[in-house]
């Protein structure tokens, strides 16, 4: 019999990561300990220095079953505090603006299990009572939202995409919406043509009982020849810093040739 093919290998690069260390324990403990730590993770503020909270997160009409619980000023929330009969969505409380640059940030603050987890955008046509029974990777089911699973897909129009690590316990999310040239990205994967939506909202949609997100940043400027000027500045420094690090390794390496070959040329006359 013939050997199947081998399972490729996951490399450590393509495993979602914690922010910090404040999650980073795996280990089997009592109930006692992890009540701990599901606290601490909670009460972790890293990543968090530079709070700016433009918008926060709106209680869509009716809440059936209390499916979603807000705290902290409506910037946390909690899936399903009870158990879960479907998936649960929430939406920011203001669209995106036009001709602007926008980025959040979100963290995630317990375990990813489930049929999914999301974080991304979507208009205000996603139909979010209509799963509130089905279990389901809401965002990005059709063409009207985009979604990042915590399983790393990234999601459009019910298509996928598989280049993204995903998210765990203690990630943190950043999404970037250009409205000025109507792209998205989603944790390094880009989608073009969103000045085709009139409307466009940050939205977290979750399958997982008692999982909990909390929005950390949310900022916005308006788009200007300035800014991106700015932009293309930063890229070139970066560019810039590359070569210069690149051309100093190669130096590096043109030096440590010429060590090698005067030792071994010293060497051979030693011999004769």
């Amino acid at each position: 019999m013939l050997p199947g093919p081998s399972k490729p290998k996951v490399t450590d690069s393509r495993l979602a990561r914690p922010y910090c260390a404040c999650t980073s324990s795996r280990l089997p403990m009592p109930w006692q300990l992890q009540l701990q730590e599901l606290e601490l993770a909670t009460d972790c503020a890293c990543g968090e220095e530079d709070a700016i909270g433009e918008w926060t997160w709106q209680e869509p009409e009716g809440n059936v079953q209390n499916s979603l619980e807000f705290s902290k000023n409506d910037t946390q929330v909690t899936f399903h505090p009870t158990y879960s009969s479907g998936t649960a969505t929430v939406r920011g409380d203001c669209p995106f603006h036009k001709d602007h640059h926008h980025y959040f940030e979100i963290k995630m603050l317990t375990d990813t299990y489930g049929t999914d987890i999301m974080v991304g955008v979507g208009t205000d046509k996603v139909n979010i009572a209509e799963s509130r029974y089905k279990f389901t990777s809401l965002l990005g089911e059709d063409d009207q939202s985009y979604g990042l699973s915590y399983r790393g897909m990234v999601r459009h129009g019910a298509g996928l995409a598989h280049e993204s690590a995903g998210f765990c316990r203690g990630s943190i999310v950043g999404v970037r919406v250009d409205l000025w040239h109507g792209t998205l990205d989603l944790n390094g994967i880009s989608f073009f043509n969103l000045r085709r939506h009139q409307q466009l909202y940050p939205m977290v949609s979750s399958t997982a009982a008692q999982s909990k997100i909390r929005l950390i940043y949310a900022a916005s400027w308006r788009a200007s020849l300035l800014v991106d000027a700015a932009k293309i500045l930063a890229a070139s420094t970066t560019a810039d810093n590359a070569m210069q690090k690149k051309s100093k390794e190669s130096e590096m390496e043109f030096d440590k040739a010429e060590i090698s070959e005067s030792l071994i040329i010293r060497n051979q006359a030693d011999c004769i």
